[in-house]
């Protein structure tokens, strides 16, 4: 409720501005806001091809990199810190591990995606020391990235995660959203972004889609079962 209306004006796309605030259960304290609708069909709802998804690169990056260089000094005192280990390997990759290797037992990952994932694990570059803290959206998957029906990024939605935090974070969405061969455009679009960094992000798209399979499962969301698939399967391609 502080934080979206102070952050909307600065970036490039849609965001939701919370309006009204309501309450399912005032004892244990469950609330819930709304807001007005924005258009656009879910990524992962809309099934965009290749071609179409790599066309979402530089729009993503451009939007990426506003919510970046919004000044986390102004920003209202309730924005928090990561307060869950985002970018813990130490804390996360033995339970990623294993869920991988389940993964690929029960059929849903090809043997040589889990062996290349665990590689791609094993270049952890060390925790962040040191670096900017930025805004950070936390949750930038299909299923939170709204298009237009020519696939134009129009809305981005659910915000629950925002914090103030490693921009590490937030790249993972070129492994999660687009295809492989369009990482170079979306990183060239960003700018700045060494290759310590890179690493981190990779990491956190193999740990972040791992988790997101997992619910999609418990939840009978066979659209976002498939994009958490291939976001894992093309995070284990490439660079």
């Amino acid at each position: 409720m502080r934080v979206l209306p102070w952050l909307a004006p600065q970036l490039p796309t849609a965001i939701p501005i919370p309006l009204w605030r309501g309450s399912l259960d005032r004892d244990k304290g469950w609330s819930f806001v709304g807001h007005r609708f924005i258009p656009g069909t879910t990524v992962c709802d809309a099934e965009l091809c290749e071609d179409a998804r790599a066309l979402l690169a530089p729009r993503l990056a451009n939007f990426v990199r506003a919510l970046h260089q919004v000044s986390v000094d102004g920003a209202p005192a309730a924005l928090p810190m990561d307060e869950l280990g985002r970018l813990d390997a130490e804390k996360r990759s033995r339970s990623t591990r294993s869920e991988l290797a389940g993964w690929q037992r029960e059929g849903l990952l090809p043997y040589d995606t889990v062996v290349g994932l665990f590689r791609k694990l094993d270049d952890w570059p060390g925790p962040a020391v040191d670096e900017p803290l930025v805004v950070v959206h936390a949750d930038l998957h299909g299923r939170n990235l709204l298009v237009t029906p020519d696939g134009r990024l129009s809305g981005v939605i659910d915000w629950v995660d925002i914090h103030r935090g490693n921009r590490a974070v937030d790249l993972a969405t070129a492994y999660i959203v687009l295809p492989p061969r369009a990482r170079e455009t979306f990183f060239k679009t960003y700018g700045g972004v060494d290759s310590r960094t890179l690493l981190r992000a990779r990491f956190r798209a193999i740990d972040h889609s791992t988790r997101t399979l997992a619910g999609a499962i418990e939840r009978r969301d066979e659209a976002f079962v498939r994009a958490s698939q291939r976001a894992l399967i093309e995070s284990a391609e490439g660079d």
